[in-house]
């Protein structure tokens, strides 16, 4: 496998996760985790830490918010990913 590549289909993981928060329009947090954010590619894999639904957070999730620096990004897509890295459930979300 190219060093460029890994289990993620081909993104780069960046050195570290952050903290994060998925918002409404209305700013109300729907979950709450962490990232890993590839800014280049405006694209993002999200750790949920909380039991939130997928199918409510891809209806409702506006913003993401890095908890870390309160920078916010907003959502174009959030969609599910069958593979588990690291055995943990993640999202794969496009940023505008």
């Amino acid at each position: 496998m190219p060093d460029n590549q890994n289990q993620t289909g081909g993104w780069k993981e960046s050195p570290a996760k952050t903290g994060a928060r998925l918002l409404d329009a209305d700013d109300q947090v729907l979950s709450k985790g962490e990232i890993v954010l590839y800014r280049d590619e405006k694209k993002a894999l999200f750790y949920p830490h909380d039991l939130a639904q997928l199918d409510t957070i891809q209806i409702r999730a506006k913003t993401l918010l890095l908890t870390d620096t309160n920078e916010s990004l907003g959502i174009r897509e959030i969609a599910d990913c069958d593979e588990e890295i690291d055995h943990r459930v993640h999202w794969h979300l496009k940023l505008s």
